[in-house]
């Protein structure tokens, strides 16, 4: 069996500047995984600025030519998404600032259930 890495990326630099002025950056660093799956940033002490998210870190990972990466904007929709794309012994990794621990959890429990 093939393990191949999927790496959950929040972009929860928590900061809708540190997103603009890093986007590529994080697509850069996110693209040694075999899969990436990008949600949305997490909105803390400042206000969004219009146009960025997390499908700019994304973005950046697809311009560098990584095959498979994924942008949900909503949090719930990722743990399910998750289910169906994960094959036993694969390596999952949540990160961020924010409250992505609750996807993992979510994902964790999905999983128990079978």
């Amino acid at each position: 069996m093939t393990m191949h890495t999927i790496l959950l990326r929040l972009p929860q630099p928590h900061l809708y500047s540190r997103t603009r002025d890093f986007h590529q950056d994080f697509g850069r660093a996110l693209s040694v995984s075999d899969v990436i799956v990008v949600t949305d940033i997490y909105p803390a002490r400042e206000p969004p600025i219009p146009e960025v998210s997390g499908e700019l870190v994304a973005a950046a990972a697809r311009k560098r030519g990584h095959p498979a990466v994924t942008y949900i904007r909503e949090k719930a929709e990722i743990a399910g998404y998750l289910l169906q794309i994960t094959r036993p012994g694969d390596l999952v990794i949540t990160f961020g600032a924010g409250d992505i621990w609750k996807t993992a959890e979510e994902f964790l429990n999905l999983l128990k259930r079978g």
